[in-house]
């Protein structure tokens, strides 16, 4: 869509055509996509659960009734995250033709720019969710700490895994399942995912609960992930024990300022439903018109130099994974 001559282009139809590359966490559905017209989000966390039928008598009045579900309502703002490039002429230096020849070649390097944005927006993401689904928190320049087990009053579950006698390591998985459970807030878990760190992983592996599992018949060698996940679970190296699929989750983020943010310490794990776990938000343009248009996961423009010298490539996120059942979330780590 143009909106000024050929100066300024927006790109979001284009940047939205960019097939998305989401990690691990972003494949495993623990946020559901919400896309708001506000720069602020109003969420409610409901407190009901699910529960079995009375039968009743056909063609009576009595009817089996579903309650209200009390809830409380937050409001957060959400961050916005820009990020921008620049088409220079030594980028087109081989260009030797003029008008339709030469447009073509600042499209081709357009296409360029966008999918190294739309790979740097989902790399974000990805952190962004991480961060959110291990400590219940995300850090913000401007806004904050959003610490949602605050925000809700509910507290990450915790457990010290120990191994005396045979059978206690399986008895403590299904002690954490039970929390787990407890904690998640509507719906159902099918399955649990427990995030091993490398400590805590090679720790399960030399687990003689463990040693006896594969063992037998049942036992199964392949990664459990690859079936689902395809080339994102081949990444990782996961097995399945107890109903729950354990993956050694070692992975780490490149921050802005050159260090690195492991996200999970090696001698910790964290377990976690199958189940969506919370909801991810993403608002509107930053931008006048972006006022009347509603949220997204990417938008993205070129502002092109009056002089012809240029073409700058403007992208932006506005963002905000939140953690509604923070108590279905269990920290993990082990004693020696």
């Amino acid at each position: 869509m143009l909106i000024d001559n050929d100066k300024i282009v927006d790109r979001t139809e284009a940047i939205s055509k960019v097939p998305t590359n989401p990690g691990l966490i972003g494949s495993m559905n623990f946020f559901r996509t919400r896309n708001v017209a506000s720069d602020y989000i109003t969420f409610d966390v409901s407190e009901g659960a699910l529960k079995v039928l009375n039968d009743k008598l056909r063609s009576t009045a009595d009817k089996n009734t579903v309650d209200d579900k009390p809830f409380d309502q937050h409001v957060l703002k959400i961050p916005h995250y820009p990020l921008e490039s620049t088409i220079t002429r030594d980028q087109l230096a081989g260009v030797r033709a003029f008008d339709s020849e030469s447009e073509k070649s600042v499209a081709n390097a357009l296409a360029e720019h966008l999918g190294d944005h739309s790979d740097m927006i989902d790399y974000h993401h990805e952190y962004q969710q991480a961060k959110m689904l291990f400590n219940a928190q995300l850090v913000t320049d401007n806004f904050g700490t959003y610490d949602l087990a605050s925000e809700l009053g509910v507290s990450q579950g915790t457990k010290t895994l120990s191994y005396t006698n045979y059978g206690d390591t399986l008895k403590q998985f299904r002690e954490m399942q039970n929390a787990s459970k407890a904690g998640l807030v509507g719906g159902r878990a099918q399955g649990f995912i427990l995030f091993a760190g490398d400590d805590l992983y090679e720790w399960l592996l030399a687990n003689d609960d463990f040693e006896r599992a594969m063992q037998m018949n049942s036992w199964q060698g392949a990664n459990p992930l690859m079936n689902e996940l395809g080339s994102i679970g081949a990444g990782y190296q996961a097995f399945t024990f107890g109903g729950t699929t354990i993956i050694n989750y070692n992975d780490s983020f490149a921050k802005p300022d050159g260090s690195q943010d492991q996200i999970l310490p090696s001698a910790e794990g964290l377990m976690v439903p199958r189940a969506q776990v919370g909801k991810h938000f993403f608002g509107p343009q930053n931008t006048l018109q972006g006022l009347s248009g509603g949220g997204q996961r990417a938008f993205s423009r070129t502002v092109r130099d009056e002089r012809d010298r240029f073409v700058n490539v403007e992208s932006e996120t506005n963002s905000l994974p939140i953690l509604e059942s923070v108590g279905s979330t269990i920290k993990v780590d082990f004693t020696a």
